[in-house]
Protein backbone atom coordinates (compact mmCIF):
# COMPACT_ATOMS: atom_id res chain seq x y z
CA UNK A 1 0.00 0.00 0.00
CA UNK A 2 1.35 3.25 -0.96
CA UNK A 3 1.47 5.32 2.34
CA UNK A 4 2.97 8.79 0.33
CA UNK A 5 0.93 12.27 1.31
CA UNK A 6 -0.89 13.38 -1.96
CA UNK A 7 0.27 16.68 -2.48
CA UNK A 8 -2.27 19.31 -3.21
CA UNK A 9 -2.98 20.74 -6.64
CA UNK A 10 -1.04 24.22 -7.05
CA UNK A 11 -2.25 27.21 -8.62
CA UNK A 12 0.19 29.06 -10.48
CA UNK A 13 0.06 31.94 -8.24
CA UNK A 14 0.93 29.04 -5.42
CA UNK A 15 3.70 28.26 -7.49
CA UNK A 16 4.70 31.45 -8.18
CA UNK A 17 4.86 32.08 -4.57
CA UNK A 18 6.78 29.70 -3.49
CA UNK A 19 9.70 30.31 -6.18
CA UNK A 20 9.80 33.81 -5.41
CA UNK A 21 11.23 32.98 -1.71
CA UNK A 22 13.60 30.29 -3.25
CA UNK A 23 14.56 33.18 -5.45
CA UNK A 24 14.81 35.91 -2.99
CA UNK A 25 16.78 33.65 -0.80
CA UNK A 26 19.30 33.76 -3.72
CA UNK A 27 19.82 37.05 -3.05
CA UNK A 28 20.75 40.01 -0.35
CA UNK A 29 17.63 40.76 1.87
CA UNK A 30 16.61 42.34 4.61
CA UNK A 31 15.42 39.89 7.46
CA UNK A 32 11.84 41.19 8.44
CA UNK A 33 10.71 41.70 4.44
CA UNK A 34 12.37 37.94 3.89
CA UNK A 35 10.24 36.12 6.82
CA UNK A 36 7.08 38.36 5.62
CA UNK A 37 7.47 36.86 2.01
CA UNK A 38 7.71 33.40 3.57
CA UNK A 39 4.37 34.04 5.59
CA UNK A 40 2.71 35.44 2.64
CA UNK A 41 3.67 32.51 0.64
CA UNK A 42 2.22 30.06 3.26
CA UNK A 43 -0.92 31.97 3.29
CA UNK A 44 -1.25 31.68 -0.55
CA UNK A 45 -0.21 28.09 -0.82
CA UNK A 46 -2.25 26.84 2.29
CA UNK A 47 -5.47 29.53 1.28
CA UNK A 48 -4.80 30.56 5.58
CA UNK A 49 -5.85 33.92 6.86
CA UNK A 50 -2.65 34.96 8.87
CA UNK A 51 0.77 33.61 9.44
CA UNK A 52 3.21 34.72 11.84
CA UNK A 53 7.05 33.63 12.20
CA UNK A 54 8.79 33.27 16.13
CA UNK A 55 12.44 33.82 16.72
CA UNK A 56 14.07 31.21 19.34
CA UNK A 57 16.01 33.54 21.65
CA UNK A 58 18.07 30.76 23.48
CA UNK A 59 19.97 33.24 26.02
CA UNK A 60 16.49 33.89 27.72
CA UNK A 61 14.52 31.03 27.17
CA UNK A 62 11.95 32.78 24.70
CA UNK A 63 10.12 33.05 21.72
CA UNK A 64 9.84 36.46 20.14
CA UNK A 65 6.80 37.42 17.86
CA UNK A 66 9.06 38.85 14.33
CA UNK A 67 6.46 38.73 12.24
CA UNK A 68 2.70 38.77 12.41
CA UNK A 69 -0.73 39.66 10.46
CA UNK A 70 -2.39 42.66 12.51
CA UNK A 71 -0.19 42.08 16.06
CA UNK A 72 2.56 43.92 17.45
CA UNK A 73 5.67 42.51 18.68
CA UNK A 74 5.72 40.47 21.97
CA UNK A 75 8.30 38.00 24.16
CA UNK A 76 6.22 34.89 25.22
CA UNK A 77 8.51 32.13 27.12
CA UNK A 78 9.86 29.48 24.97
CA UNK A 79 6.89 26.64 26.87
CA UNK A 80 4.33 28.82 26.58
CA UNK A 81 1.29 28.16 23.96
CA UNK A 82 0.99 26.05 21.11
CA UNK A 83 4.02 28.07 19.51
CA UNK A 84 5.70 27.12 23.44
CA UNK A 85 4.78 23.20 22.36
CA UNK A 86 6.15 23.23 19.36
CA UNK A 87 9.99 25.08 20.51
CA UNK A 88 9.98 22.00 23.15
CA UNK A 89 8.86 19.16 21.04
CA UNK A 90 10.55 20.36 17.37
CA UNK A 91 7.17 18.69 16.04
CA UNK A 92 4.50 20.31 13.51
CA UNK A 93 1.23 20.42 15.98
CA UNK A 94 -1.68 20.83 13.57
CA UNK A 95 -4.69 21.97 15.84
CA UNK A 96 -8.12 21.85 14.03
CA UNK A 97 -9.93 23.77 17.04
CA UNK A 98 -7.52 25.77 18.57
CA UNK A 99 -10.21 26.38 21.63
CA UNK A 100 -10.51 22.46 22.20
CA UNK A 101 -6.59 22.34 22.52
CA UNK A 102 -5.34 22.70 26.26
CA UNK A 103 -2.22 24.29 24.82
CA UNK A 104 -3.64 27.25 23.11
CA UNK A 105 -3.23 30.38 24.78
CA UNK A 106 -5.93 33.23 23.79
CA UNK A 107 -4.96 35.87 25.04
CA UNK A 108 -3.59 37.52 21.81
CA UNK A 109 -7.15 36.29 20.40
CA UNK A 110 -9.09 38.20 23.18
CA UNK A 111 -6.15 41.38 22.73
CA UNK A 112 -6.79 41.98 18.93
CA UNK A 113 -10.72 40.57 18.75
CA UNK A 114 -9.75 37.71 16.28
CA UNK A 115 -10.97 34.14 16.85
CA UNK A 116 -7.93 31.55 15.43
CA UNK A 117 -9.87 28.57 14.80
CA UNK A 118 -7.64 25.97 13.42
CA UNK A 119 -3.61 26.29 13.61
CA UNK A 120 -0.93 24.83 12.60
CA UNK A 121 2.57 25.24 13.77
CA UNK A 122 5.97 23.94 12.75
CA UNK A 123 9.71 24.42 14.32
CA UNK A 124 12.49 25.83 12.19
CA UNK A 125 15.29 24.09 12.01
CA UNK A 126 18.38 24.93 11.07
CA UNK A 127 20.45 22.68 9.00
CA UNK A 128 22.82 21.94 12.79
CA UNK A 129 19.23 20.35 13.88
CA UNK A 130 18.81 23.66 16.07
CA UNK A 131 15.88 25.31 17.21
CA UNK A 132 15.63 28.75 15.33
CA UNK A 133 12.09 29.92 15.61
CA UNK A 134 8.49 28.54 14.88
CA UNK A 135 6.16 29.45 12.06
CA UNK A 136 2.41 29.34 12.77
CA UNK A 137 -0.38 29.53 9.70
CA UNK A 138 -4.00 30.40 10.77
CA UNK A 139 -7.34 29.93 9.76
CA UNK A 140 -6.94 27.77 6.19
CA UNK A 141 -9.96 25.73 7.12
CA UNK A 142 -8.74 22.05 8.51
CA UNK A 143 -4.94 21.78 7.37
CA UNK A 144 -4.07 18.15 6.10
CA UNK A 145 -1.01 15.70 6.00
CA UNK A 146 -0.76 17.91 2.01
CA UNK A 147 -0.83 21.13 4.03
CA UNK A 148 1.66 19.78 6.57
CA UNK A 149 4.32 18.83 3.62
CA UNK A 150 3.90 22.35 2.11
CA UNK A 151 4.18 24.09 5.10
CA UNK A 152 7.19 22.33 5.84
CA UNK A 153 8.79 23.29 2.80
CA UNK A 154 8.05 26.64 3.31
CA UNK A 155 9.68 26.44 7.05
CA UNK A 156 12.55 24.85 5.77
CA UNK A 157 13.45 28.53 3.34
CA UNK A 158 12.29 30.10 6.86
CA UNK A 159 14.95 28.54 8.93
CA UNK A 160 17.53 28.86 5.93
CA UNK A 161 16.78 32.66 6.12
CA UNK A 162 16.83 32.99 9.72
CA UNK A 163 20.35 31.15 9.70
CA UNK A 164 22.08 33.29 7.02
CA UNK A 165 21.19 36.26 8.61
CA UNK A 166 22.25 35.45 12.21
CA UNK A 167 25.52 33.93 10.45
CA UNK A 168 26.25 37.30 8.90
CA UNK A 169 25.34 39.61 11.62
CA UNK A 170 26.96 37.58 14.54
CA UNK A 171 30.60 38.59 15.64
CA UNK A 172 32.74 35.94 13.75
CA UNK A 173 35.72 36.80 15.33
CA UNK A 174 36.62 35.75 19.19
CA UNK A 175 39.79 36.55 21.73
CA UNK A 176 40.43 35.53 24.60
CA UNK A 177 44.07 35.34 26.54
CA UNK A 178 45.15 32.59 29.10
CA UNK A 179 47.97 31.30 31.65
CA UNK A 180 50.87 30.39 29.70
CA UNK A 181 50.36 26.93 31.63
CA UNK A 182 50.24 23.82 30.48
CA UNK A 183 46.74 22.90 32.32
CA UNK A 184 45.06 25.77 30.47
CA UNK A 185 44.75 23.84 27.40
CA UNK A 186 40.82 21.90 28.46
CA UNK A 187 40.35 26.06 28.38
CA UNK A 188 41.34 26.50 24.69
CA UNK A 189 39.64 24.09 23.54
CA UNK A 190 36.47 24.32 25.00
CA UNK A 191 37.28 27.70 23.51
CA UNK A 192 37.68 27.07 20.10
CA UNK A 193 34.39 23.98 20.25
CA UNK A 194 32.09 27.01 21.58
CA UNK A 195 33.75 28.81 18.92
CA UNK A 196 33.00 26.56 16.25
CA UNK A 197 29.44 25.62 17.44
CA UNK A 198 28.21 29.53 17.78
CA UNK A 199 29.84 30.43 13.61
CA UNK A 200 28.57 27.16 12.13
CA UNK A 201 32.60 26.39 11.38
CA UNK A 202 32.99 22.95 9.96
CA UNK A 203 33.16 20.94 12.84
CA UNK A 204 35.39 18.64 10.83
CA UNK A 205 38.26 21.27 11.27
CA UNK A 206 38.22 21.29 14.57
CA UNK A 207 40.24 18.31 15.71
CA UNK A 208 43.52 19.82 14.13
CA UNK A 209 43.11 23.14 14.93
CA UNK A 210 42.88 22.08 18.47
CA UNK A 211 46.10 19.47 17.10
CA UNK A 212 48.56 22.70 15.57
CA UNK A 213 46.75 24.91 18.81
CA UNK A 214 48.27 22.69 21.49
CA UNK A 215 51.51 21.68 20.01
CA UNK A 216 51.89 26.00 19.10
CA UNK A 217 50.98 26.47 22.81
CA UNK A 218 52.89 23.81 24.52
CA UNK A 219 55.81 25.38 22.51
CA UNK A 220 54.87 29.04 24.07
CA UNK A 221 54.88 27.24 27.82
CA UNK A 222 58.35 25.51 27.57
CA UNK A 223 59.93 28.42 25.41
CA UNK A 224 58.36 31.12 26.52
CA UNK A 225 59.30 33.51 30.21
CA UNK A 226 58.09 31.47 32.65
CA UNK A 227 54.69 32.69 34.54
CA UNK A 228 53.92 36.63 34.37
CA UNK A 229 51.87 36.75 31.31
CA UNK A 230 49.44 35.28 29.65
CA UNK A 231 49.21 34.04 25.63
CA UNK A 232 46.19 35.38 23.38
CA UNK A 233 44.25 32.94 20.98
CA UNK A 234 42.65 34.56 18.40
CA UNK A 235 39.51 32.77 16.31
CA UNK A 236 38.48 34.44 13.03
CA UNK A 237 35.65 32.59 10.97
CA UNK A 238 36.66 32.47 7.01
CA UNK A 239 35.09 31.09 4.09
CA UNK A 240 35.27 27.34 4.28
CA UNK A 241 37.41 27.62 7.60
CA UNK A 242 39.09 29.87 10.22
CA UNK A 243 42.10 31.69 11.11
CA UNK A 244 43.93 31.12 14.14
CA UNK A 245 46.45 33.68 15.88
CA UNK A 246 48.63 32.64 18.82
CA UNK A 247 50.38 35.92 20.39
CA UNK A 248 53.00 35.10 23.54
CA UNK A 249 53.82 38.35 24.89
CA UNK A 250 57.51 39.97 26.54
CA UNK A 251 59.29 36.40 25.24
CA UNK A 252 62.27 36.28 23.64
CA UNK A 253 62.20 34.77 19.93
CA UNK A 254 61.97 31.55 19.23
CA UNK A 255 60.13 30.23 15.72
CA UNK A 256 59.28 26.65 15.85
CA UNK A 257 58.68 26.93 12.48
CA UNK A 258 62.08 26.78 11.48
CA UNK A 259 62.66 23.56 13.18
CA UNK A 260 63.45 20.62 10.20
CA UNK A 261 60.68 18.01 9.46
CA UNK A 262 61.14 14.66 11.20
CA UNK A 263 62.53 12.07 9.05
CA UNK A 264 59.21 9.60 9.54
CA UNK A 265 61.11 6.64 7.15
CA UNK A 266 63.87 5.98 9.77
CA UNK A 267 63.48 3.65 12.83
CA UNK A 268 62.54 4.95 16.17
CA UNK A 269 65.70 4.24 17.65
CA UNK A 270 67.56 6.24 15.04
CA UNK A 271 65.20 9.33 14.94
CA UNK A 272 66.14 12.34 16.68
CA UNK A 273 63.62 13.70 19.63
CA UNK A 274 61.26 15.52 19.43
CA UNK A 275 59.96 17.52 16.02
CA UNK A 276 57.64 15.36 15.22
CA UNK A 277 54.30 17.45 16.36
CA UNK A 278 55.53 20.67 14.39
CA UNK A 279 56.21 18.52 11.40
CA UNK A 280 52.70 17.48 11.63
CA UNK A 281 51.40 20.73 12.28
CA UNK A 282 52.67 21.96 8.68
CA UNK A 283 50.69 18.93 6.94
CA UNK A 284 47.31 19.76 9.37
CA UNK A 285 46.98 23.41 8.49
CA UNK A 286 47.55 26.02 6.15
CA UNK A 287 50.14 29.44 5.78
CA UNK A 288 52.14 28.66 9.48
CA UNK A 289 53.92 31.60 10.14
CA UNK A 290 55.51 33.11 12.52
CA UNK A 291 56.61 36.73 13.38
CA UNK A 292 58.39 38.88 16.04
CA UNK A 293 58.40 42.71 17.26
CA UNK A 294 61.48 42.91 19.70
CA UNK A 295 60.34 46.59 19.90
CA UNK A 296 57.46 44.98 22.03
CA UNK A 297 59.03 41.56 22.73
CA UNK A 298 56.18 39.72 21.10
CA UNK A 299 56.24 36.56 19.29
CA UNK A 300 53.30 35.73 17.09
CA UNK A 301 52.08 32.51 15.00
CA UNK A 302 49.07 32.70 12.47
CA UNK A 303 47.82 29.61 10.84
CA UNK A 304 44.48 28.91 8.75
CA UNK A 305 42.04 25.85 8.56
CA UNK A 306 39.86 24.89 5.34
CA UNK A 307 38.65 22.08 4.21
CA UNK A 308 41.25 22.52 1.10
CA UNK A 309 44.54 20.18 2.01
CA UNK A 310 47.30 21.35 3.29
CA UNK A 311 50.33 22.78 1.80
CA UNK A 312 53.14 21.96 4.29
CA UNK A 313 55.46 25.12 2.53
CA UNK A 314 52.07 27.31 3.19
CA UNK A 315 52.39 31.15 2.18
CA UNK A 316 52.68 33.21 5.32
CA UNK A 317 48.96 34.45 6.99
CA UNK A 318 49.12 37.89 8.06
Amino acid sequence: MDSRVPHPRLSALDLEAILGVTTALAQPFDLTTMLAEVVNAAKQVLKADRGSVWLYDPAKEELVLEVATGIPAIRVPATAGLAGACAQSRAIINVPDCYADPRFDPRVDHESGYRTCCMLTLPLIDHRGALVGVMQVLNGGVFDAGDETLAAALAAQCAVALQRVRMTEAPATALRRFPRRVDALPALFAFTAAFFAEHDVDAALLSPVDFAIEELFTNMVKYGRPGGDEVELALARIAGGVDVALTDYDVDPFDPTQAPDADVTLPIEQRSPGGLGIHLTRRLVEGLDYGYSPERREARITFRKTGEPAQPNGGSLR
